[in-house]
């Protein structure tokens, strides 16, 4: 019996890991897959994950037959539509290989309380805040220049800028103000000693924190090691710092606390 969890990692019919897994799908008695999106771009990406579970049954052999019988090439040329009521019919199609079950239907979660807490900046860095958004450049006290050669790269300087310090093109570290940390250790404060997951954006970020706690009698940890993980669900640590791109996948991080803190705010 194989188990596919992510199953819609194998949505890609071109992809390889969709032709290994056809090749030895003949020899596989029974197989699973798991997904909370099975169709994250539209109902083409349904072909490739049923073909592996029926090989071919329910929605034709190959994703030519799929298209022809189920689409229509848009009108430009690139990409197709879903034919009128295509939707209900394929879901009747695969209805008696697919379950959908909802958390909550099964899983009894308190609700999630969000606390949106604004950091005011001083008179200073809302100056240079406002020169950077203006100018795409900023004057450093010591003669620096940081430059923005691009919108996107504006967009994450002012992110940066509003968590406290910039980099250089060199990579350089220059600490604007401390608004940022000085709101996050009072938050900290607040918490009574209750552990907190704290979600840093950059190196920066994470070096200024550390600083800042260090003053404290926190037992403080990075996390990086599966030990980091289990110290943590056994309440070994009070706060773990974690960038969300390394802890997005496989942590079981819930017996460790229920505070979570986005000290840089994502998209």
């Amino acid at each position: 019996m194989v188990v596919l969890d992510e199953l819609s990692s194998f949505k890609n019919h071109k992809a390889n890991r969709f032709k290994v897994l056809t090749w030895v799908r003949p020899h596989i008695k029974r197989i699973v897959g798991l997904t909370g999106t099975p169709a994250p771009n539209g109902l083409l990406d349904l072909w490739a994950q049923v073909n592996l579970l029926d090989q071919g049954k329910r929605l034709e052999k190959n994703i030519t037959g799929y298209r022809v019988k189920y689409f229509e090439k848009n009108y430009n040329g690139h990409g197709y539509t879903a034919k009128p009521g295509a939707d209900d019919v394929i879901q009747r199609q695969i209805a008696d290989l697919c379950i959908s079950m909802k958390a909550e239907d099964y899983i009894e979660l308190p609700d999630s309380i969000m606390n949106v807490i604004p950091v005011v900046l001083d008179a200073k860095a809302q100056k240079q805040y406002n020169q950077l958004e203006k100018e795409l450049l900023l004057e450093i006290d010591d003669g620096t220049e940081i430059t923005a050669t691009s919108a996107a790269v504006l967009s994450g300087k002012l992110l940066q800028l509003c968590n406290g310090a910039l980099y250089d093109e060199n990579r350089q570290v220059f600490e604007i103000h401390d608004n940022k940390v000085e709101a996050f250790m009072e938050l900290v404060e607040q918490l009574n000693g209750k552990s907190a997951l704290v979600f840093y954006s950059f190196q920066h970020d994470l070096t200024r924190i550390k600083k800042a706690l260090e003053k404290t009698s926190l037992r403080i940890r990075e996390l990086k090691t599966p030990q980091d993980q289990l110290d943590w669900n056994a309440g070994k640590v009070d706060i773990l710092l974690a960038h969300p791109a390394s802890a997005a996948y496989g942590l079981n991080l819930q017996d460790g606390g229920n505070h979570v803190v986005w000290f840089g705010l994502n998209w």
